[in-house]
């Protein structure tokens, strides 16, 4: 905490994140004539003494001659301390306030922590303060002064103060000093204490007699921490401090703190000075917040060991303890109200959830063991469409030989197909011959019935001349002698017409022979004719049919082709299909890997769930 003179218009900051104004340092000041300089120094070593006691402890007393020479008031010179004072509980505790929502037990700690650093910036105050007293009265008393009285009695002085402050006066060994805070803190005036030789007496209406710690160190004054078992609060002056309790006049039981400081005079001891501090209320706050702090753990605890219904309870019984920290037991019990709500409610959804990892426990082992049957049937796939690929090639290799075998074929038709042709001209040839042969063996058959005809007519001649020739004989032989030339003849001519008719009748009979074998022949040629014509025919059918089947072979022969073609391309898709069956087995591996991974993992969300339903039904059965 620093304290900045400054301008005149400038602000006294302090560290801690307040300030004091130059007004209020002004207010002090506002009786006495006091230069801006002397302000300044004195705010300077007020921020001093805060921030580092050790480094300020040698200006109190040049700061309290310099304010004497300037004739400035005791009490005026005291208030200076009391601004730092103020404003140094004022942001401690504003500090502390800020801070008490950090946790219930940062509560504790901070207040201690704040507690502790008040104590100690207000001893340290304090007791320069007392230096600068001592200093202030030695500049201003004369030395006859000094030896007849202290220089410091001045009740303004010590009223001023503040705090509740005693002098002892240490040639005397009676109390010589006694402000107002002190005399209400005791219940004991001024007029009452000042001159009892034993100022326990006004700390204990029992009359008890005790050393007060001015008393001790008023025996030891560089040396009552080792004589007396006291802590000496700082090593670069003499401060010694205490603690314990005391009785007002009303019986009420004080918890005090003490500071107590010789004072010298050109280094012989005149008096002790001794301020008190009533902890009371602090001590009171501590043990209050304290038990509030404990009883906020004792229900968290409890709450932590399963009995959801624990609430917090808390009666301020000094009424020293903040709202804010009291409103912290509402605060808990409405957490710990929502808390076994909540803890209700993640029970049922605990059971659900239970429930639905089974399923997906039982799902899980379930995609596991398709996955695991998936990568077999993949695993077959790519064997078979290994066997695939393998026929494939074979095809391809036959449908080579099949489209060769079609070339070869298309070139058979197609020389089959000239062959019909040649056979379809000759048979052109042989159907026209046969024709002309029909006509033949018919005109032959129609010059043999003429034949047969004339044959008719000789044979009728010769059995004309036969009959003329035997009426000749006839006439002859009536004739006699002179006929018998005649007879001659006639019998010559019967003779040739005898010759004549046989041969006529070979004839006829060749004639029938032959025209039986010329109808036979006509028979046969027509016959022949018939199937030289069905052969044309057929061969005319035979020559579609061979066009057609050239037709026929030379679209196989495409298609052949064509099939290969698409084969060769069938065969490469085959290539990309099992590349791409080998990438889905593998990324089905994966899936199974990951698949186990989610059966293992949904097999330890099962346990969790399950150790979470246990830990809820503990909590709800303790």
């Amino acid at each position: 905490m620093t304290f900045d003179g400054g301008t005149q218009t400038g602000d006294v900051s302090v560290s801690s994140g307040g300030t004091v104004t130059r007004s209020e340092l002004s207010d002090t000041y506002r009786d006495a004539d006091v230069s801006d300089d002397l302000q300044q120094a004195q705010a300077v070593h007020l921020g001093q003494v805060l921030d580092d006691p050790k480094a300020a402890a040698g200006d109190a007393t040049d700061l309290g001659r310099r304010h004497a020479a300037a004739s400035v008031p005791a009490e005026t010179f005291a208030g200076t301390y009391g601004v730092g004072v103020e404003r140094l509980v004022s942001e401690t505790f504003e500090r502390l306030e800020h801070r008490l929502g950090a946790g219930n037990e940062a509560v504790a700690e901070e207040l201690a922590r704040a507690e502790d650093e008040l104590q100690s910036a207000l001893s340290a105050t304090m007791a320069d303060m007392q230096a600068g007293l001592g200093a202030y009265g030695a500049a201003g008393a004369s030395d006859d002064e000094a030896e007849e009285e202290l220089n410091v009695d001045d009740d303004d002085l010590l009223d001023g103060i503040g705090v509740p402050v005693f002098m002892l006066d240490t040639e005397r060994s009676k109390v010589a000093a006694w402000n107002s805070a002190l005399a209400e803190l005791t219940g004991v005036e001024s007029e009452e204490a000042l001159g009892l030789e034993n100022a326990s007496e006004a700390f204990y209406p029992d009359g008890r007699r005790v050393k007060t710690l001015a008393d001790k160190v008023a025996e030891a004054p560089e040396s009552a921490h080792t004589e007396f078992d006291v802590e000496k609060a700082d090593t670069t002056r003499t401060l010694y401090t205490d603690e314990g309790e005391m009785v007002t006049r009303d019986g009420e039981e004080r918890k005090i703190e003490f500071s107590a400081m010789p004072l010298y005079d050109d280094g012989d001891l005149i008096a002790v000075v001794e301020t008190v501090r009533d902890r009371t209320e602090d001590i009171h706050r501590r043990e209050g917040i304290t038990s509030l702090v404990e009883e906020l753990i004792g229900t968290l605890t409890a709450m932590e060991m399963g009995d959801l219904s624990a609430r917090a309870s808390f009666e301020d019984e000094y009424d020293v303890v903040d709202e804010s920290l009291i409103e912290v037991v509402d605060q808990v019990n409405a957490m710990a109200e929502r808390f076994e709500a909540l803890t209700e409610r993640v029970g049922e959804k605990a059971d659900e959830l239970e429930s639905s990892v089974e399923q997906a426990a039982e799902s899980a082992e379930t995609i596991d063991e398709r996955v695991d049957s998936q990568t077999e049937q993949l695993s077959e796939v790519a064997t078979q469409m290994e066997n695939f690929s393998a026929s494939m090639e074979e095809v391809a290799a036959s449908s080579d030989e099949v489209a060769s075998a079609a070339e070869q074929a298309k070139a058979s038709a197609d020389s089959g197909l000239e062959s019909s042709q040649g056979a379809r001209e000759a048979t052109d040839e042989v159907i026209e011959m046969s024709d002309d042969l029909v006509d033949t063996v018919t005109e032959l058959e129609s010059q043999m019935d003429e034949i047969e005809d004339v044959v008719e007519v000789i044979a009728e001649v010769a059995d004309q001349t036969n009959l003329l020739a035997l009426n000749a004989n006839i006439e002859a032989a009536r004739a006699g002698e002179a006929g018998s030339g005649f007879e001659v003849v006639a019998d010559e001519v019967k003779e040739l017409a005898n010759e004549t008719r046989e041969h006529t009748e070979e004839i006829a009979e060749r004639i029938e022979e032959i025209q039986s074998q010329a109808n036979e022949t006509v028979v046969a040629v027509e016959e022949s004719n018939e199937q030289v014509k069905f052969a044309g025919d057929e061969i005319e059918d035979a020559l579609v049919a061979l066009e057609e089947i050239a037709d026929a072979v030379e679209e196989a022969a495409t298609g052949v082709t064509e099939v290969a073609q698409a084969n060769d391309e069938q065969a490469a898709n085959v290539e990309q299909v099992m590349a791409t069956v080998e990438d889905v087995r593998d990324q089905t591996q994966q899936v199974e890997n990951a698949t186990d991974d989610i059966v293992d993992a949904t097999r330890e969300q099962t346990r969790a769930i399950e150790e979470l339903s246990s830990r809820v039904d503990d909590m709800r059965s303790e």
